[in-house]
Parts: structure tokens; sequence; C-alpha cells
């Protein structure tokens, strides 16, 4: 089954790792639309604009349940190792279903 969007994402945390090269660990939490969302990740979504900007850009998706479930929310989280080298202020955008957060790194 094909991963979706969840419906929203909550907050979004960032983890500098020095190193040759530097990493960026992106850590988001959010809601699901029901229980049972499986292998929640952070896909980055290549955009050579935003990247020129200075912007990474993820989108928080899983995979939905193949079946009825409550519409109950259900927490779900996702996170992603990326590697540098980081422009000066690096920007990242997390992207759900019905909103979007951002947040800022300095390289």
């Amino acid at each position: 089954m094909q991963k979706s969007h969840i419906i929203r994402i909550d907050q979004i945390k960032l983890v500098n790792e020095p190193g040759n090269p530097p990493h960026i660990t992106v850590a988001a939490q959010g809601m699901a639309s029901t229980p049972g969302w499986s292998q929640p990740v952070l896909m980055e979504r290549p955009c050579q604009l935003a990247e020129a900007a200075g912007v990474r850009v993820f989108d928080f998706a899983a995979i939905p349940p193949g079946d009825i479930r409550p519409q109950v929310l259900a927490p779900v989280s996702a996170a992603i190792r990326i590697a540098g080298p980081f422009p000066e202020k690096l920007r990242i955008l997390v992207v759900a279903r019905t909103n979007s957060m951002e947040q800022s790194s300095s390289g």
C-alpha cells in the first residue's frame, strides 16, 4: 500500500551532529487520522529551488490502515538523519496533510 501524508504535524526537533561530514537528525511528531497507520517516515522532496534557498522539504507520511477504523487521532513520529555540508542557515520544512512546520538550524 502507498504512503499518504499524516493529518497533522505538531512538533519538529533538529539535532546537530558534528563530524566530517556533519549530520542533522530531523525528528517529527504528529497525529494520524485513525489508529493503525504504520511505517511513518520523513521523505525528502527533491526541489532545486528550495535547496538553492537553503530549505530542505520533507513529507511526513505513513501507510494508512487497510480496514475501517474509528475516527480517533493517533500519535505518530518519524526521524531521518541527513548529511551535510549544510548552508550557514538551513531551514527544514515538514509537510503534513493539513499543516506544515518549519525550523531553522545554524550550520
